[in-house]
C-alpha cells in the first residue's frame, strides 16, 4: 500500500470546524480571459483583479481584507484592534480560476462580530471589483468545513456552491437560511452591516448602499454604473442569447438607482 511505501503520505486525523464560509463566483472571467489574447484592456482588467486578490495574503501575514484601512469604523461594527489581529490569524482565502473562497471559524459568543465583518468588507471588495467591470456572484453559508491552506472541503461549502448556483441569479451575494435564523436568533438581524432583504427574500450583501454611504461615493458609484450601463448595452446587440445576462445587469441597475431611504 501507498502509505506503508510513503509514511508521510498516510492520512492526518482531521476535524471539522464549525466555519463561516463564503463562495464567490466572478461573472466574465472566462470570458475576459478569451478577450485577452487580443484585448489590452481585457489583460489589464485581469491584471488589477489579480493584483487585489493577491493582496488578500501579503508576505509579512498581514490580510488586507480585514485591514484597518479597508473599514471605516471599527466601534460600528462592535470591533477593536485586538479582534481584528485574532482574526487576521483565522481567516483563510482560496482561489481559483474564477471562484474565491473564504472561510473564518466562529462561536456563539463572536459570530456576530465575525459575521459583521465579512458582510462589510465583502460589499467593500466587490465594490472594488464592480469598478474593474468584474461582479460578483456568491453565497454565505455557515457549518463544518476542514481548511488548511489550499485544502478545503466540507458540508458548508457545498451549501455555499450551492447558493452561489441555485439561488443567486443576480450579480449578489446571498446568506442562507441557517445565517438569518441565528441572527433572528440572537435578535441582531439589522445590526449586520451591509445586508438587505430582497425582493425574493433572500438576504444579500447591499454593496451599493455600502458605496453610497462612503464619503466622496461618486468614485465609486460613477463607474460601476457606467459598466453596468456598459454591460446592458452589449447584452442589447447580441439580442435572445444574452438576455439572462442583461437580465443580471438590469437588477443591479436597479438597485443603484433605487433612492435612499
Amino acid at each position: 500500500m501507498v502509505r506503508d511505501k510513503y509514511p508521510e503520505c498516510a492520512p492526518k486525523v482531521f476535524s471539522y470546524e464549525e466555519s463561516i464560509v463564503v463562495f464567490l463566483d466572478i461573472l466574465g472571467f472566462k470570458n475576459k480571459v478569451i478577450e485577452s489574447l487580443t484585448s489590452s484592456k481585457a489583460i489589464k482588467q485581469i491584471a488589477e483583479l489579480l493584483e487585489y486578490i493577491e493582496a488578500f495574503n501579503t508576505a509579512n501575514g498581514v490580510n488586507e481584507f480585514i485591514s484597518n484601512k479597508n473599514i471605516i469604523d471599527l466601534p460600528k461594527l462592535g470591533l477593536t484592534e485586538s479582534d481584528i489581529k485574532q482574526i487576521a490569524n483565522q481567516i483563510q482565502i482560496l482561489q481559483f480560476s474564477d471562484s474565491l473562497v473564504i472561510t473564518l471559524p466562529y462561536t456563539d459568543c463572536d459570530f456576530i462580530k465575525k459575521i459583521s465583518l465579512i458582510t462589510y468588507n465583502l460589499a467593500y471588495l466587490i465594490c472594488k471589483l464592480a469598478m474593474s467591470n468584474f461582479f460578483i456572484r456568491g453565497g454565505i453559508a455557515i457549518g463544518k468545513i476542514y481548511h488548511k491552506r489550499n485544502v478545503l472541503f466540507g458540508p458548508a461549502l457545498l451549501e455555499a456552491y450551492g447558493l452561489e448556483s441555485k439561488y443567486a441569479i443576480y450579480p449578489r451575494v446571498i446568506l442562507s437560511k441557517g445565517i438569518e435564523n441565528k441572527l433572528q436568533k440572537f435578535g441582531t438581524i439589522n445590526c449586520v452591516p451591509c445586508i438587505k432583504r430582497d425582493g425574493d427574500g433572500w438576504l444579500y450583501v447591499d454593496f451599493i448602499a455600502f458605496a453610497k454611504a462612503i464619503k466622496n461615493s461618486s468614485v465609486f458609484i460613477d463607474p460601476i454604473r457606467d459598466n453596468v450601463k456598459n454591460n446592458i448595452a452589449e447584452c442589447d446587440e447580441k439580442i435572445a442569447e444574452a438576455e439572462k445576462i442583461k437580465a443580471k445587469y438590469e437588477w443591479l441597475l436597479k438597485k443603484i438607482e433605487e433612492p435612499e431611504v
